[in-house]
């Protein structure tokens, strides 16, 4: 008798739920970017004549695992340096948006950006970024990155589709690197 009466309240519960569906938009896509040196590469502009240095370092002195990035932009014959961490999913139509925790030293960063098809590695879309000296979530969308061709913009939107890279950018003028990046995720 028990098991008649719950089998009709899951029952009606459900022609609730499956007739109010159609009109609830729910995402559940999201992909958690890993911090780990087998992931993420450091590029300097020395690999095009730059005078910038930098490192990363993969930490866990905050109870999370976070990448250091540290160095110096010199904006004479280069100007930028980089971390980056190519992206295996083939088809991101589902994603709108990028979150991220950062620390740092009051400079401006940029969040990088790369599809396939973009074969010269100055062409990416970035969104900049300030960060302070606590630990703060930044929510980044994605039509919101704006297309660069070395400094120039350029108004071609990001295919979803198509995106091989993302990273983080020091990049356009010399300046001090100290930020500290964790818990990336695309949603």
């Amino acid at each position: 008798m028990v098991l008649l009466i719950i089998n009709s309240l899951i029952l009606k519960n459900m022609r609730f739920i499956l007739f109010f569906l159609p009109l609830i938009s729910i995402s559940v896509y999201s992909m958690d970017i890993k911090i780990s040196k087998n992931i993420w590469e450091f590029t300097p502009d020395g690999v095009m004549g730059g005078k910038s240095k930098g490192s990363i370092q993969f930490l866990n002195t905050e109870g999370f695992d976070y990448i250091s990035f540290r160095g110096n932009v010199n904006t004479d014959g280069g100007g930028f340096l980089m971390f980056r961490s190519k992206i295996d999913k083939k088809d991101l139509k589902e994603f709108s948006k990028i979150s991220f925790l950062a620390r740092g030293n009051d400079e401006k960063y940029y969040f990088h950006i790369k599809s396939r098809g973009q074969v010269l590695p100055w062409v990416r879309h970035l969104k900049e970024f300030k960060v302070g000296k606590d630990w703060k979530e930044y929510v980044l969308n994605i039509e919101d990155f704006v297309g660069y061709s070395n400094s120039r913009t350029f108004n071609k939107s990001i295919n979803p589709k198509k995106i091989k890279l993302l990273g983080i950018e020091a990049y356009g003028r010399d300046h001090e690197v100290e930020l500290d990046i964790a818990k990336i995720k695309i949603f």
